[in-house]
């Protein structure tokens, strides 16, 4: 089950993260003591609703939840501790998920995904410096890692209105089964006045998610 999670986290395929999904589903209900599967279903809950794929219910009640379990079973898990930051992160609670993700951190210094997870969210604090320099040591640990975390380095470029640049980095972003990367790429296309070719990946967007246009806000 942490394989294949481990897996989507690689791919971003929607099949893969249902794979994902009911393995874990299933390994928590065989071994409902295992803080590891505890924490990355509470993941896969929250990256749910991160990424709007739509497959599960109550996301964050759920994912909050299954995170505090996780830490209640291993305190000393990192991997619970990040997981529980990524949850603050997205209930809006800046002081409590930088304070869980420094402790993951603390556990295990030189963890890939506990330094990407942790730098693609260190923007929400205005961080940037420091969120791009976490994802880059990251990649230096592990080339694999998911291409996801170009993201802030992308945005980073795009907020100074350096579009040139964001452009260049934008097409590092892989996210098949995720609408990120057509999002980026419309967003940086139109900016560079390249309407037609941006209209091509609005397209693949509305595609992957019909519910954008109304909802692009939230």
């Amino acid at each position: 089950a942490t394989l294949k999670m481990y897996h989507w986290g690689i791919v971003l395929t929607e099949e893969a993260f249902f794979e994902a999904w009911q393995a874990l589903e299933h390994a928590v209900k065989k071994a409902p003591d295992h803080a590891l599967c505890k924490a990355m279903l509470a993941d896969v809950y929250a990256s749910d609703y991160l990424s709007e794929i739509g497959l599960v219910r109550d996301r964050m009640k759920t994912a909050e939840r299954l995170a505090r379990e996780a830490i209640n079973l291993d305190p000393q898990s990192p991997d619970a501790r990040w997981v529980m930051g990524f949850v603050h992160f997205l209930n809006h609670k800046p002081t409590q998920f930088a304070k869980e993700y420094e402790a993951a951190l603390a556990l295990n210094p030189n963890n890939p995904m506990i330094l990407a997870s942790y730098g693609l969210v260190l923007p929400g604090l205005g961080q940037w410096d420091q969120s791009i320099g976490l994802i880059d040591k990251a990649m230096t640990l592990n080339p694999q890692i998911s291409a996801q975390y170009h993201i802030p380095a992308m945005l980073n470029y795009y907020r100074q209105g350096e579009f040139d640049q964001a452009y260049a980095r934008s097409l590092h972003i892989e996210t098949p089964g995720l609408y990120w990367e057509p999002l980026f790429r419309a967003a940086v296309l139109g900016q560079l006045g390249r309407k037609d070719d941006a209209s091509i990946y609005v397209n693949r967007l509305l595609a992957m998610q019909p519910t954008f246009e109304n909802q692009a806000q939230e």
